[in-house]
């Protein structure tokens, strides 16, 4: 709380990071730019373009409120041909959130199972965006990762040092192409 009002983070102008450092590009990539006006302009004609930017676009709003509504992390699968817009709906749901570009926020399928647990966990409420599910090795891969990430917590795993290792938990969606 900030003056008698709520603070959402990431956007608290102080918040110092403080984590995983393979995490900070995310963390940093998680921040308020641009104009307002702009952004719902060209968000409005990107929905009008495309069902898929629509459908995602929606389910990146959706995210915030998974937790607060007491339900469990749900998928967003979208899929079609080339130039179907999967991607650009893809960057438009990011948009809503953080930056936009690949690499920051997003990533695509090739990462690894531990991986996305880290991200899913650090994003906390907000969506785990993936895209490319052509890049899975296979149908049954996908269909493990589904029932990982929909539990909203991670495995548990021994450390090197004995002990265990933080366990990772999460009320988002997941958002992939």
């Amino acid at each position: 709380e900030d003056g008698g009002e709520m603070s959402f983070a990431p956007y608290i102008d102080d918040l110092v990071f403080d984590g995983d450092m393979s995490l900070k590009s995310i963390y940093d990539s998680i921040k308020s730019k641009g104009k307002w006006e702009k952004w719902q302009q060209i968000a409005l004609d990107v929905r009008q373009m495309t069902v898929p930017a629509r459908i995602l676009l929606a389910a990146a709003f959706a995210s915030v409120l998974v937790a607060p509504m007491n339900a469990l992390p749900f998928f967003v699968h979208t899929w079609g041909g080339t130039e179907a817009g999967k991607t650009v709906g893809l960057m438009l749901a990011v948009s809503v959130w953080g930056n936009p570009q690949k690499g920051k926020y997003w990533h695509t399928f090739d990462g690894t199972d531990v991986g996305n647990e880290k991200t899913a966990g650090f994003l906390n409420s907000l969506p785990l965006c993936i895209d490319e599910l052509q890049i899975q090795n296979d149908k049954k891969s996908f269909d493990k990762m589904i029932y990982k990430l929909a539990e909203g917590v991670g495995r548990v795993r021994g450390s090197r040092s004995g002990g265990l290792q933080r366990l990772e938990t999460w009320s988002c969606d997941i958002l992939t192409t």
